[in-house]
């Protein structure tokens, strides 16, 4: 069971994910070099999540993407483990190939192309329908046979709701290169240029519908009095819960609120996290969301979607009208698809990473809390440090867990140590890695545009338009959105959709990982505000206190003061 002198022998576990470099010899030339991928790394806590995530989602269904779209350029992605750091690299296609794939390629991209929307929306409701049966939160009736077999169900729904976020995903940066490409060749316009910016904006999604939801409970929260009597009352988020539901007038909005998380619950606080609980697990875990949103007189986003809008449409107009005639039709049918990139970007974790997460979650609990009653482990997370065969055996055969969790527990705590290998292989490849695939291209593998006439101290990859001034909060991780200060800039390692609530009241936005149509980018539009991303090192430059002009127009930071820490 991979264990060696009483430890956890991780190579043993996983050996397709584990980099060895002699090993991986062969690919890696083939590939050039791995590189880091901040982003998922900082995502990934316990073994079952490196599973369900590296090995059973990204390792197979990444290629599943290539595939499905004959991307000309990649015949695969390859994803590597070390020391807890995920590593991921691009195997090419071979020149001879490339001729036959490319048009192949032309003819799957072709109906996203023609309606986006219609080929994304016969996805969610494949993903709906399949989900469906999966989403128990009363296991009271539920047999062992019953729920053993709905464990290996959620295992195959998470593999095809993988599948479906990276046809998503590929179909929405092949169209967005191709708009991009367009401008390229039409109007001398680079990915970043603002006009391309102003045409991208101004669209709902589902997750913001989720946090524009959370405000009107804030807001109907202080308008009742729960705010006063509850909030402030209780710092204590479970605490809060329990009273509101010992009262009359608290037990009305927890309904409306416990309604409303049917629909949007089903999400855990990281990306990647089935060992933590979900907000339909514990319907106080939003509460923190409800409090940032407390003395705020507006929902940003909605206040600012009209401007965005009008922006947008007169973008549309000016773009398409400097078109050559002859190639107006393709170029218009282009920024409609290109359009829906960052609406689905943002919105298809709603559907996907969050829906499937906390599936996984609430049946492997359930698992987990039974096998702790039968004292095979000792508590009900110990589970996720097993993988799924040896979930089943030890959930039917009840043999303990309890030495090989304990040996876990001990090679986890020495993984993910702060690392300065970003690059595994050959460095003077990775340019070449990355641009052979459109997803390592635009949204893993952040490459810094450095322009050296601006004298920055921290370049991005990407920026959402505007420029201020101010002080830095630097915030790690999602357990320390309390530190955060309203109205300073947000500096973070990358940010998801558990972040979006601080982007209300943040002055600008600044992070580590993220490329072109990541989520920083994305939303820092929506919300109005400047984002300067994928700097790969602002969480080392900058620290809290710090006095900060972030310049979202050219995707660069400058130091104006330093704390008295950082002299």
């Amino acid at each position: 069971m991979g264990l060696e002198g009483g430890r956890f022998n991780l190579e043993a576990e996983l050996p397709f994910a584990q980099l060895d470099v002699e090993r991986d010899k062969e690919v890696l030339e083939r590939s050039g070099c791995f590189a880091l991928d901040v982003k998922e790394s900082e995502n990934l806590k316990y073994p079952f999540e490196y599973w369900c995530s590296v090995i059973w989602g990204y390792y197979n269904d990444m290629s599943y993407g290539v595939d499905y779209f004959q991307i000309p350029t990649v015949s695969g992605i390859i994803w590597r483990i070390k020391d807890g750091w995920v590593y991921c690299g691009t195997l090419p296609v071979e020149e001879s190939a490339r001729a036959e794939r490319a048009k192949e390629n032309e003819r799957r991209v072709a109906p996203w192309v023609e309606d986006f929307g219609r080929e994304y929306k016969k996805f969610i409701a494949e993903i709906e329908r399949l989900a469906e049966p999966l989403k128990v939160t009363d296991f009271s009736g539920i047999e062992d046979y019953k729920l053993h077999s709905m464990f290996w169900d959620a295992i195959m729904f998470y593999k095809r709701a993988m599948e479906i976020h990276f046809i998503w995903m590929y179909g929405y940066l092949e169209v967005y290169a191709r708009f991009i490409d367009a401008c390229k060749k039409f109007l001398g316009l680079e990915r970043g240029a603002l006009e391309i910016n102003k045409a991208m904006g101004g669209f709902p999604n589902k997750i913001m519908e989720t946090d524009e939801k959370l405000f009107e409970f804030s807001k109907m929260a202080e308008e009742a009095g729960l705010k006063a009597e509850f909030f402030d009352r209780y710092g204590d988020d479970l605490e809060c819960y329990n009273a509101l539901k010992e009262s009359t007038k608290g037990r009305d909005w927890l309904k409306k609120f416990e309604e409303f998380l049917l629909e949007h619950g089903w999400r855990t606080e990281r990306n990647w996290g089935q060992g933590e609980p979900s907000w339909i697990e514990r319907p106080w875990i939003p509460f923190k969301y409800i409090r940032m949103f407390f003395g705020e007189e507006e929902f940003r986003p909605a206040e600012v979607r009209a401007r965005l809008s009008q922006e947008r449409k007169k973008a549309e107009e000016d773009l398409i009208s400097r078109v050559p005639e002859a190639e107006r039709e393709l170029f218009a049918k282009l920024l409609k698809s290109a359009q829906w990139a960052g609406i689905v970007e943002e919105e298809h974790v709603f559907y996907t990473e969050n829906l499937q997460n906390a599936i996984m979650r609430h049946i492997t609990y359930e698992m987990g809390r039974r096998m702790a009653r039968r004292g095979v482990l000792d508590e009900p997370t110990d589970i996720y440090y097993l993988l799924p065969e040896e979930i089943t055996w030890r959930f039917w055969c009840g043999v303990s867990g309890k030495d090989l969790v304990r040996a876990r527990k001990e090679i986890v705590k020495e993984w993910k140590k702060p690392t300065e290998e970003f690059v595994i292989g050959d460095i003077s490849k990775l340019s070449e890695m990355v641009t052979r695939d459109p997803v390592m291209r635009w949204s893993v593998v952040p490459v810094p545009v450095v322009q050296e006439e601006l004298r920055a101290d921290l370049y991005g990859t990407c920026s959402a338009p505007g420029v201020v001034e101010g002080e830095v909060c630097v915030i790690p991780s999602e357990k320390e959105f309390d530190r955060f200060v309203p109205g300073s800039i947000l500096v973070a390692p990358i940010t998801t959709s558990s972040w979006t609530p601080l982007f209300n009241s943040a002055k600008a936005v600044i992070t580590d990982g993220g490329g072109a149509l990541s989520h920083a980018m994305i939303v820092g539009r929506e919300y109005g505000i400047p984002v300067v991303s994928g700097t790969n090192e602002a969480t080392k430059k900058l620290k809290t206190g710090m006095k900060v002009k972030v310049d979202g127009d050219v995707g660069a930071v400058w130091i104006l003061e330093k704390t008295k820490e950082g002299d």
